[in-house]
């Protein structure tokens, strides 16, 4: 009895702090849950809230103050892909991929632009997968060779860059050899410990370009594909060689006859 006259006298501050406990509490919750990367609901849709996404954005927003990397499509659709990662409907192993294809088009951005700010996104990402994702996170998914002069062990040969020039002078469509040119470039910069993948993609390169003889009206296509070609063998003749002796039929159809060893 004494319980209930008191509760009646202060009915209003019993009230009051239940009602403080309450908002407490459910303050903690929305703070745990946002430390966990668990949902949200907002109306019509169930979005992620990853750990770490704030962060993630504000390096996104810093990126894209340099018009190289804004005006690029395939940042554009790095965004996207990051935008689309939040959908709660999807499982986490399809939001994963959705991040992978993310990582993707940051290589693109990277390989078509020489931007060392793209490697800070593509780190950052790679961050933001492992602790988000930590089951489905492989490094690998995010690794990616030095593709700029910060990090290029010397400076591309006068040889390779006159091949550049030469591609850049050519009567191929704009599009064709600018974007050419630029991965060419972006090749140059690789480590000499990534040297065999360099030899075979400039072989595979040099490929494509001898691919392109509806594109020319003089014949730059053979002239660049070999000069390529060339370079290869010339310039790296030990992973030339160790290209020239695998049993891949893609690998060895970029060689010449006469450069494949004897069966």
């Amino acid at each position: 009895m004494r319980f209930i006259a008191v509760f009646k006298q202060y009915k209003l501050l019993f009230f009051i702090s239940f009602l403080a406990i309450l908002i407490l509490a459910l303050m903690a919750t929305i703070i745990y849950l946002n430390s966990r990367g668990n949902f949200i609901n907002t109306p019509g849709k169930t979005v992620i809230n990853y750990a770490g996404y704030d962060t993630l954005q504000q390096q996104i927003n810093s990126a894209a103050l340099d018009s190289s990397i804004n005006q690029s499509p395939h940042f554009a659709k790095f965004q996207s892909m990051i935008q689309l990662s939040t959908d709660g409907s999807k499982s986490e192993k399809d939001r994963y991929t959705i991040i992978l294809q993310g990582q993707t088009e940051l290589l693109y951005l990277y390989t078509f632009g020489a931007n060392h700010k793209a490697t800070v996104l593509m780190d950052a990402l790679s961050a933001f997968a492992k602790s988000n994702f930590p089951k489905e996170y492989k490094a690998a998914n995010f690794s990616y060779p030095c593709e700029d002069p910060s990090c290029a062990d010397s400076p591309p040969s006068q040889s390779y860059s006159d091949i550049i020039n030469e591609l850049k002078n050519s009567d191929f469509p704009a599009p064709v050899k600018s974007d050419t040119a630029q991965y060419l470039q972006s090749l140059s910069y690789y480590k000499q410990s990534d040297s065999l993948t360099k030899t075979q993609l400039v072989l595979q390169t040099a490929s494509v370009i001898r691919s392109y003889s509806t594109m020319t009206q003089t014949g730059a296509n053979v002239k660049i594909a070999d000069d390529l070609y060339n370079f290869a063998k010339t310039g790296y003749p030990a992973d030339f060689a160790t290209l020239a002796k695998s049993k891949s039929a893609s690998i060895r159809s970029l060689f010449k006859p006469e450069d494949l060893p004897n069966k």
